[in-house]
Protein backbone atom coordinates (compact mmCIF):
# COMPACT_ATOMS: atom_id res chain seq x y z
CA UNK A 1 0.00 0.00 0.00
CA UNK A 2 1.06 3.53 -1.11
CA UNK A 3 1.30 5.73 1.73
CA UNK A 4 3.37 8.10 3.74
CA UNK A 5 4.71 8.15 6.80
CA UNK A 6 4.93 10.70 9.62
CA UNK A 7 6.54 11.35 13.14
CA UNK A 8 3.65 13.64 14.25
CA UNK A 9 0.36 14.77 12.15
CA UNK A 10 -1.49 17.94 13.36
CA UNK A 11 -5.02 18.09 13.00
CA UNK A 12 -6.75 21.55 13.23
CA UNK A 13 -4.69 24.20 11.33
CA UNK A 14 -6.43 27.44 13.84
CA UNK A 15 -3.97 28.99 16.61
CA UNK A 16 -3.71 26.00 18.66
CA UNK A 17 -2.42 23.57 15.41
CA UNK A 18 -0.49 26.50 14.57
CA UNK A 19 1.60 27.36 17.32
CA UNK A 20 2.16 23.06 17.70
CA UNK A 21 4.14 22.98 14.11
CA UNK A 22 5.92 25.63 14.97
CA UNK A 23 6.99 24.63 17.73
CA UNK A 24 7.36 21.06 16.34
CA UNK A 25 9.08 22.78 13.19
CA UNK A 26 12.36 23.03 14.92
CA UNK A 27 12.76 19.68 15.77
CA UNK A 28 14.30 16.58 13.24
CA UNK A 29 10.51 14.76 13.42
CA UNK A 30 8.73 14.69 10.08
CA UNK A 31 5.48 17.25 10.89
CA UNK A 32 1.74 17.24 8.71
CA UNK A 33 -0.73 19.68 9.10
CA UNK A 34 -4.09 18.48 8.00
CA UNK A 35 -6.92 21.68 7.22
CA UNK A 36 -9.85 21.51 5.59
CA UNK A 37 -9.88 25.04 5.28
CA UNK A 38 -8.36 26.82 2.21
CA UNK A 39 -6.29 29.17 3.85
CA UNK A 40 -4.65 28.64 7.76
CA UNK A 41 -5.63 30.18 10.54
CA UNK A 42 -9.31 29.11 11.44
CA UNK A 43 -12.22 31.14 12.39
CA UNK A 44 -10.14 33.58 14.29
CA UNK A 45 -7.56 34.17 11.44
CA UNK A 46 -9.81 33.59 8.60
CA UNK A 47 -8.41 35.56 5.39
CA UNK A 48 -10.27 39.36 4.83
CA UNK A 49 -10.85 40.69 1.24
CA UNK A 50 -8.07 43.33 0.24
CA UNK A 51 -11.10 45.78 -0.02
CA UNK A 52 -11.61 45.36 3.98
CA UNK A 53 -8.28 45.05 5.27
CA UNK A 54 -7.91 49.02 6.17
CA UNK A 55 -11.15 48.95 7.56
CA UNK A 56 -11.17 45.66 9.57
CA UNK A 57 -7.76 45.08 10.40
CA UNK A 58 -6.62 48.44 11.85
CA UNK A 59 -7.26 47.01 15.53
CA UNK A 60 -5.40 44.04 15.92
CA UNK A 61 -5.35 41.87 19.38
CA UNK A 62 -1.79 40.91 20.66
CA UNK A 63 -3.40 36.92 20.31
CA UNK A 64 -4.23 37.99 16.42
CA UNK A 65 -0.52 39.36 15.34
CA UNK A 66 0.78 36.08 16.74
CA UNK A 67 -1.63 34.28 14.94
CA UNK A 68 -0.53 35.72 11.86
CA UNK A 69 2.66 36.08 12.19
CA UNK A 70 2.46 32.09 12.76
CA UNK A 71 1.11 31.59 9.18
CA UNK A 72 3.85 33.54 7.45
CA UNK A 73 6.63 31.77 9.89
CA UNK A 74 5.11 28.44 8.93
CA UNK A 75 5.41 29.38 4.45
CA UNK A 76 9.52 28.19 5.37
CA UNK A 77 9.43 25.63 7.79
CA UNK A 78 10.42 21.89 7.17
CA UNK A 79 6.56 20.44 7.36
CA UNK A 80 4.32 19.71 5.06
CA UNK A 81 0.48 21.01 4.75
CA UNK A 82 -2.37 20.06 3.74
CA UNK A 83 -5.10 22.82 3.45
CA UNK A 84 -8.69 22.03 2.10
CA UNK A 85 -8.29 18.43 3.37
CA UNK A 86 -11.42 16.87 5.70
CA UNK A 87 -9.87 14.11 7.79
CA UNK A 88 -12.87 11.29 7.74
CA UNK A 89 -11.56 8.58 9.51
CA UNK A 90 -8.74 7.81 12.13
CA UNK A 91 -7.85 4.06 12.59
CA UNK A 92 -5.97 1.89 15.38
CA UNK A 93 -3.07 0.84 13.32
CA UNK A 94 -2.26 4.05 12.83
CA UNK A 95 -3.97 5.23 9.71
CA UNK A 96 -5.64 8.39 8.89
CA UNK A 97 -8.01 9.09 5.73
CA UNK A 98 -8.93 12.10 4.86
CA UNK A 99 -10.58 13.80 1.56
CA UNK A 100 -8.06 16.48 -0.30
CA UNK A 101 -9.28 18.33 -3.97
CA UNK A 102 -11.36 15.69 -4.66
CA UNK A 103 -9.17 12.75 -3.57
CA UNK A 104 -8.78 10.29 -0.76
CA UNK A 105 -5.32 10.11 0.87
CA UNK A 106 -3.90 7.95 3.38
CA UNK A 107 -1.62 8.73 6.30
CA UNK A 108 0.70 6.57 8.68
CA UNK A 109 1.44 8.48 11.95
CA UNK A 110 3.59 7.93 14.91
CA UNK A 111 1.95 10.57 17.19
CA UNK A 112 -1.43 12.86 16.40
CA UNK A 113 -2.08 16.32 17.64
CA UNK A 114 -5.46 16.90 17.66
CA UNK A 115 -6.88 20.89 17.68
CA UNK A 116 -9.94 20.83 16.29
CA UNK A 117 -11.26 23.83 17.59
CA UNK A 118 -15.03 24.30 18.31
CA UNK A 119 -18.25 25.18 16.94
CA UNK A 120 -21.32 27.53 17.74
CA UNK A 121 -23.87 26.40 19.92
CA UNK A 122 -27.72 27.31 19.61
CA UNK A 123 -30.74 28.28 21.30
CA UNK A 124 -33.67 27.24 18.57
CA UNK A 125 -36.83 29.72 18.20
CA UNK A 126 -39.95 29.41 16.01
CA UNK A 127 -38.60 30.91 13.00
CA UNK A 128 -34.79 30.37 13.33
CA UNK A 129 -34.82 28.22 10.20
CA UNK A 130 -35.80 31.54 7.81
CA UNK A 131 -33.65 32.94 5.38
CA UNK A 132 -31.96 35.91 7.02
CA UNK A 133 -31.33 34.29 10.21
CA UNK A 134 -27.24 33.54 10.69
CA UNK A 135 -25.22 32.29 13.27
CA UNK A 136 -22.76 35.06 14.40
CA UNK A 137 -20.12 32.77 12.70
CA UNK A 138 -21.68 32.61 9.74
CA UNK A 139 -22.37 36.54 9.79
CA UNK A 140 -17.97 36.95 10.34
CA UNK A 141 -17.72 34.09 7.51
CA UNK A 142 -19.82 36.15 4.89
CA UNK A 143 -17.97 39.35 5.93
CA UNK A 144 -14.67 38.08 5.67
CA UNK A 145 -14.89 35.63 2.76
CA UNK A 146 -17.05 37.60 0.13
CA UNK A 147 -15.74 40.87 1.09
CA UNK A 148 -19.59 42.38 1.56
CA UNK A 149 -22.07 42.42 4.34
CA UNK A 150 -25.39 39.92 4.32
CA UNK A 151 -27.57 43.01 5.21
CA UNK A 152 -27.45 47.02 5.61
CA UNK A 153 -29.12 46.82 8.55
CA UNK A 154 -28.09 43.65 11.61
CA UNK A 155 -29.75 43.00 14.78
CA UNK A 156 -27.29 40.49 16.74
CA UNK A 157 -28.64 38.57 20.21
CA UNK A 158 -27.34 35.62 22.19
CA UNK A 159 -24.80 35.75 25.09
CA UNK A 160 -21.31 36.18 25.41
CA UNK A 161 -18.10 38.35 24.41
CA UNK A 162 -18.21 37.17 20.42
CA UNK A 163 -21.93 39.15 20.35
CA UNK A 164 -19.53 42.46 20.56
CA UNK A 165 -16.67 41.36 18.31
CA UNK A 166 -18.89 40.49 15.39
CA UNK A 167 -20.83 44.22 16.30
CA UNK A 168 -17.37 45.58 15.86
CA UNK A 169 -16.58 44.28 12.62
CA UNK A 170 -20.17 44.99 11.27
CA UNK A 171 -19.42 48.12 12.14
CA UNK A 172 -16.27 48.74 11.06
CA UNK A 173 -16.94 47.05 7.38
CA UNK A 174 -19.76 50.20 7.40
CA UNK A 175 -22.47 48.05 8.64
CA UNK A 176 -25.40 49.06 10.79
CA UNK A 177 -26.12 47.34 13.85
CA UNK A 178 -29.34 47.70 14.87
CA UNK A 179 -29.68 46.66 18.34
CA UNK A 180 -28.07 43.84 20.52
CA UNK A 181 -29.82 42.00 23.05
CA UNK A 182 -27.86 40.15 25.51
CA UNK A 183 -29.28 37.17 27.22
CA UNK A 184 -27.63 37.77 30.61
CA UNK A 185 -28.22 40.96 32.44
CA UNK A 186 -25.97 43.39 33.46
CA UNK A 187 -25.39 42.06 36.72
CA UNK A 188 -25.24 38.80 36.29
CA UNK A 189 -21.63 39.27 34.16
CA UNK A 190 -19.78 41.40 36.61
CA UNK A 191 -18.59 38.13 37.67
CA UNK A 192 -16.98 37.18 34.21
CA UNK A 193 -14.40 40.33 35.27
CA UNK A 194 -12.51 38.27 37.63
CA UNK A 195 -11.68 36.09 35.09
CA UNK A 196 -10.30 38.60 33.30
CA UNK A 197 -7.21 39.31 36.03
CA UNK A 198 -4.69 37.23 33.79
CA UNK A 199 -5.36 38.67 30.26
CA UNK A 200 -5.20 42.50 30.21
CA UNK A 201 -5.53 41.70 26.62
CA UNK A 202 -9.10 40.68 26.78
CA UNK A 203 -9.97 43.77 28.67
CA UNK A 204 -8.45 45.71 26.44
CA UNK A 205 -10.28 44.01 23.49
CA UNK A 206 -13.52 44.44 25.35
CA UNK A 207 -12.43 48.45 25.67
CA UNK A 208 -12.26 48.38 21.70
CA UNK A 209 -15.04 46.83 21.08
CA UNK A 210 -17.12 48.89 23.33
CA UNK A 211 -15.89 52.05 22.45
CA UNK A 212 -16.75 51.44 18.49
CA UNK A 213 -19.91 49.95 19.49
CA UNK A 214 -21.74 52.93 22.06
CA UNK A 215 -19.93 55.56 19.99
CA UNK A 216 -22.26 54.81 16.90
CA UNK A 217 -25.02 54.63 19.32
CA UNK A 218 -25.95 51.09 19.23
CA UNK A 219 -28.10 49.99 21.89
CA UNK A 220 -27.61 47.67 24.38
CA UNK A 221 -30.27 45.47 25.94
CA UNK A 222 -29.57 42.90 28.99
CA UNK A 223 -31.58 40.39 30.00
CA UNK A 224 -33.53 39.44 26.45
CA UNK A 225 -34.25 36.68 24.24
CA UNK A 226 -35.32 36.18 20.62
CA UNK A 227 -38.56 34.73 20.69
CA UNK A 228 -39.79 34.28 17.40
CA UNK A 229 -38.53 35.36 14.00
CA UNK A 230 -41.26 36.03 11.80
CA UNK A 231 -41.73 36.51 7.46
CA UNK A 232 -43.37 35.09 4.38
CA UNK A 233 -40.36 33.42 2.33
CA UNK A 234 -37.69 35.45 4.87
CA UNK A 235 -36.81 36.98 7.75
CA UNK A 236 -39.21 40.54 8.16
CA UNK A 237 -39.71 40.67 11.96
CA UNK A 238 -38.40 39.76 15.29
CA UNK A 239 -40.13 39.59 19.07
CA UNK A 240 -37.64 39.91 21.55
CA UNK A 241 -38.97 39.83 25.25
CA UNK A 242 -37.52 40.20 28.67
CA UNK A 243 -36.65 37.43 30.94
CA UNK A 244 -37.20 37.37 34.60
CA UNK A 245 -34.89 36.03 37.44
CA UNK A 246 -36.66 32.71 37.25
CA UNK A 247 -36.23 32.53 33.05
CA UNK A 248 -39.97 33.36 32.46
CA UNK A 249 -40.41 35.74 29.75
CA UNK A 250 -42.42 38.75 30.78
CA UNK A 251 -45.28 38.82 28.44
CA UNK A 252 -45.57 42.36 28.92
CA UNK A 253 -42.03 43.24 27.60
CA UNK A 254 -42.59 41.63 24.31
CA UNK A 255 -41.61 43.85 21.58
CA UNK A 256 -41.54 43.32 17.55
CA UNK A 257 -39.69 45.09 15.35
CA UNK A 258 -38.42 45.07 12.00
CA UNK A 259 -35.03 43.52 10.56
CA UNK A 260 -33.04 42.59 7.69
CA UNK A 261 -30.80 40.13 9.46
CA UNK A 262 -30.44 38.79 12.75
CA UNK A 263 -27.35 36.85 14.04
CA UNK A 264 -27.96 34.94 17.24
CA UNK A 265 -24.86 33.36 19.53
CA UNK A 266 -24.72 31.41 22.49
CA UNK A 267 -20.92 30.55 22.56
CA UNK A 268 -19.22 27.75 21.67
CA UNK A 269 -19.51 23.66 21.88
CA UNK A 270 -16.01 21.56 21.04
CA UNK A 271 -15.30 19.71 18.05
CA UNK A 272 -15.14 16.01 19.36
CA UNK A 273 -15.81 13.99 16.62
CA UNK A 274 -11.91 13.71 15.42
CA UNK A 275 -11.58 12.87 19.05
CA UNK A 276 -14.04 10.23 19.65
CA UNK A 277 -12.83 8.44 16.39
CA UNK A 278 -9.21 8.13 17.87
CA UNK A 279 -10.53 6.30 20.96
CA UNK A 280 -9.43 9.29 23.41
CA UNK A 281 -11.75 9.48 26.44
CA UNK A 282 -14.37 12.66 26.77
CA UNK A 283 -15.48 14.11 30.36
CA UNK A 284 -18.51 15.85 31.30
CA UNK A 285 -17.49 19.56 32.76
CA UNK A 286 -20.29 22.15 32.89
CA UNK A 287 -17.58 25.15 33.67
CA UNK A 288 -15.28 23.89 30.83
CA UNK A 289 -18.09 24.25 27.79
CA UNK A 290 -19.59 20.64 28.29
CA UNK A 291 -18.12 17.71 27.10
CA UNK A 292 -14.60 18.11 26.76
CA UNK A 293 -11.59 15.79 25.97
CA UNK A 294 -10.22 14.13 28.41
CA UNK A 295 -6.10 15.54 29.23
CA UNK A 296 -3.69 15.48 32.15
CA UNK A 297 -1.68 18.98 32.82
CA UNK A 298 0.90 18.56 29.95
CA UNK A 299 -2.22 17.38 27.36
CA UNK A 300 -1.43 13.66 26.98
CA UNK A 301 -4.79 11.74 26.40
CA UNK A 302 -5.27 8.07 27.50
CA UNK A 303 -3.63 7.03 23.86
CA UNK A 304 -0.26 7.22 24.83
CA UNK A 305 0.48 8.73 20.86
CA UNK A 306 -2.38 11.29 21.23
CA UNK A 307 -2.11 14.99 22.60
CA UNK A 308 -5.09 17.56 22.51
CA UNK A 309 -4.47 21.04 22.83
CA UNK A 310 -7.14 24.46 22.09
CA UNK A 311 -10.42 24.56 22.42
CA UNK A 312 -11.17 20.65 22.57
CA UNK A 313 -9.98 20.30 26.34
CA UNK A 314 -12.22 23.33 27.40
CA UNK A 315 -13.62 26.36 25.65
CA UNK A 316 -11.46 29.75 26.78
CA UNK A 317 -10.58 31.54 23.98
CA UNK A 318 -7.88 32.08 21.77
CA UNK A 319 -5.11 32.67 24.46
CA UNK A 320 -5.48 29.38 25.88
CA UNK A 321 -5.52 27.83 22.35
CA UNK A 322 -1.95 29.41 21.74
CA UNK A 323 -0.28 27.99 25.04
CA UNK A 324 -2.20 24.75 24.38
CA UNK A 325 -0.43 24.70 20.96
CA UNK A 326 2.59 25.19 22.24
CA UNK A 327 2.80 23.23 25.74
CA UNK A 328 0.81 19.82 23.30
CA UNK A 329 3.85 20.17 21.09
CA UNK A 330 6.62 20.14 23.54
CA UNK A 331 4.35 17.90 26.10
CA UNK A 332 5.06 15.33 23.13
CA UNK A 333 8.41 15.81 22.33
CA UNK A 334 8.82 15.15 26.28
CA UNK A 335 7.47 12.14 25.90
CA UNK A 336 10.28 11.32 23.12
CA UNK A 337 12.74 11.96 25.24
CA UNK A 338 13.55 14.87 22.56
CA UNK A 339 13.38 17.83 24.51
CA UNK A 340 15.68 20.39 24.18
CA UNK A 341 16.65 21.29 28.19
CA UNK A 342 16.14 25.18 27.72
CA UNK A 343 12.67 23.55 26.72
CA UNK A 344 12.31 21.49 29.84
CA UNK A 345 11.33 24.83 32.24
CA UNK A 346 9.25 26.56 29.28
CA UNK A 347 6.88 23.29 29.40
CA UNK A 348 6.55 24.03 32.98
CA UNK A 349 5.86 27.70 32.60
CA UNK A 350 3.21 26.52 29.85
CA UNK A 351 1.55 24.06 32.55
CA UNK A 352 0.81 27.09 35.12
CA UNK A 353 0.27 29.55 32.20
CA UNK A 354 -2.85 26.81 30.93
CA UNK A 355 -3.97 26.98 34.43
CA UNK A 356 -4.49 30.60 34.44
CA UNK A 357 -6.26 30.07 31.09
CA UNK A 358 -8.78 27.54 32.43
CA UNK A 359 -9.61 29.79 35.56
CA UNK A 360 -10.92 32.85 32.84
CA UNK A 361 -12.35 29.68 30.85
CA UNK A 362 -14.48 28.71 33.89
CA UNK A 363 -15.54 32.23 34.61
CA UNK A 364 -16.78 32.55 30.68
CA UNK A 365 -18.93 29.43 30.37
CA UNK A 366 -20.53 30.09 34.05
CA UNK A 367 -21.33 33.30 33.15
CA UNK A 368 -22.49 32.68 29.82
CA UNK A 369 -24.21 29.56 30.28
CA UNK A 370 -27.63 29.05 28.82
CA UNK A 371 -30.29 28.65 31.81
CA UNK A 372 -31.46 25.02 30.75
CA UNK A 373 -34.94 25.86 31.64
CA UNK A 374 -35.23 27.99 28.28
CA UNK A 375 -34.50 24.38 26.44
CA UNK A 376 -37.43 23.00 27.92
CA UNK A 377 -39.59 25.68 26.85
CA UNK A 378 -39.28 25.85 23.35
CA UNK A 379 -42.26 25.51 21.29
CA UNK A 380 -43.34 22.07 19.85
CA UNK A 381 -43.40 23.04 16.12
CA UNK A 382 -39.84 24.15 16.40
CA UNK A 383 -37.21 22.37 14.45
CA UNK A 384 -34.47 21.30 15.75
CA UNK A 385 -32.83 19.29 13.43
CA UNK A 386 -32.82 20.69 10.45
CA UNK A 387 -31.18 18.59 8.24
CA UNK A 388 -33.90 15.97 8.78
CA UNK A 389 -36.39 18.93 9.34
CA UNK A 390 -37.37 17.63 13.09
CA UNK A 391 -38.94 19.49 15.49
CA UNK A 392 -39.18 19.75 19.00
CA UNK A 393 -42.51 17.50 19.96
CA UNK A 394 -40.70 14.77 18.38
CA UNK A 395 -37.20 15.06 20.13
CA UNK A 396 -39.97 15.62 23.12
CA UNK A 397 -41.72 11.93 22.25
CA UNK A 398 -38.47 10.08 22.02
CA UNK A 399 -37.20 11.45 24.98
CA UNK A 400 -40.09 10.81 27.06
CA UNK A 401 -40.91 6.93 25.63
CA UNK A 402 -37.28 5.58 25.30
CA UNK A 403 -33.63 5.95 27.12
CA UNK A 404 -32.50 9.32 27.91
CA UNK A 405 -29.76 9.00 25.41
CA UNK A 406 -28.33 10.61 22.39
CA UNK A 407 -28.23 7.28 20.27
CA UNK A 408 -32.14 6.57 20.96
CA UNK A 409 -33.22 9.78 20.06
CA UNK A 410 -31.70 9.86 16.63
CA UNK A 411 -33.16 6.00 15.89
CA UNK A 412 -36.22 7.35 16.81
CA UNK A 413 -36.20 10.47 15.40
CA UNK A 414 -33.68 10.57 12.32
CA UNK A 415 -32.49 13.49 14.12
CA UNK A 416 -28.78 14.03 13.67
CA UNK A 417 -28.44 11.66 10.64
CA UNK A 418 -28.69 14.69 8.32
CA UNK A 419 -25.57 16.38 6.28
CA UNK A 420 -24.31 17.78 8.97
CA UNK A 421 -24.41 14.34 11.16
CA UNK A 422 -25.73 16.41 14.18
CA UNK A 423 -23.14 19.07 14.80
CA UNK A 424 -26.16 21.75 15.30
CA UNK A 425 -28.41 19.85 16.65
CA UNK A 426 -26.92 17.41 18.48
CA UNK A 427 -25.63 20.04 21.63
CA UNK A 428 -29.30 21.15 21.29
CA UNK A 429 -31.10 17.73 22.35
CA UNK A 430 -28.27 16.54 24.79
CA UNK A 431 -29.56 20.23 26.70
CA UNK A 432 -33.17 19.05 26.08
CA UNK A 433 -32.64 16.00 28.00
CA UNK A 434 -30.89 17.59 30.91
CA UNK A 435 -33.26 20.01 30.81
CA UNK A 436 -36.31 17.10 30.55
CA UNK A 437 -34.79 14.48 32.42
CA UNK A 438 -32.05 16.05 34.42
CA UNK A 439 -29.69 13.91 33.42
CA UNK A 440 -26.12 14.83 31.08
CA UNK A 441 -26.22 11.92 28.41
CA UNK A 442 -23.29 11.29 26.11
CA UNK A 443 -22.93 12.73 22.96
CA UNK A 444 -24.11 9.67 20.05
CA UNK A 445 -21.67 7.27 18.23
CA UNK A 446 -19.18 8.51 16.35
CA UNK A 447 -19.09 6.50 13.12
CA UNK A 448 -16.23 7.27 9.76
CA UNK A 449 -16.81 8.78 7.58
CA UNK A 450 -16.48 11.70 10.48
CA UNK A 451 -17.55 14.28 7.53
CA UNK A 452 -19.30 13.14 3.89
CA UNK A 453 -17.40 11.77 1.85
CA UNK A 454 -17.70 10.87 -2.10
CA UNK A 455 -18.45 7.27 -2.66
CA UNK A 456 -16.39 7.57 -5.95
CA UNK A 457 -13.12 8.86 -4.20
CA UNK A 458 -13.69 6.49 -1.74
CA UNK A 459 -13.92 3.52 -4.39
CA UNK A 460 -11.03 5.51 -6.24
CA UNK A 461 -9.14 5.07 -3.44
CA UNK A 462 -9.67 1.05 -2.59
CA UNK A 463 -8.73 0.28 -6.15
CA UNK A 464 -5.76 2.02 -6.13
CA UNK A 465 -4.19 1.50 -2.56
CA UNK A 466 -5.77 -1.68 -1.63
CA UNK A 467 -6.89 -3.61 -4.37
CA UNK A 468 -4.10 -2.87 -6.47
CA UNK A 469 -1.59 -4.13 -3.86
Amino acid sequence: MKNNFYDVVIIGGGLAGLKAAETLSESDLKVALIDENPFLGGQYLRTLPESFTDKLLKYKTKVKKEGLKLIELLKNKKLDIFVNSTVIGIYEDDKLLFDSFGETKQLNYKNLIIATGARERYLPFPGWTLPGVFSLGAIQVFLKSNGVLPADEITLAGSGPFLYAVAYEILKAGGNVKAIYELKRFGEQLSFSKGLINFPSKIIEAFVYMEEILSQHVPIKYGRIVIEAEGEEELQRVKVGKLDRDGNIIEKSVKTMETELLGIGYGFVPNLETVRAAGVEIIYREELGGWIAKVDEELKSNKSNIFLAGELTGIGGAEKSLIEGELAALSLLNSLNLIKDRDKSRLKSLVKKRKKALNYAKYFNTVYSIPLKLYSLINDETIICRCENINMKKIREAIELGPANMNFVKTFTRAGMGNCQGRICGPIIENIIKSLKTKTPEPSTTRRPLKPALVGNLKKFYEKEIKGN
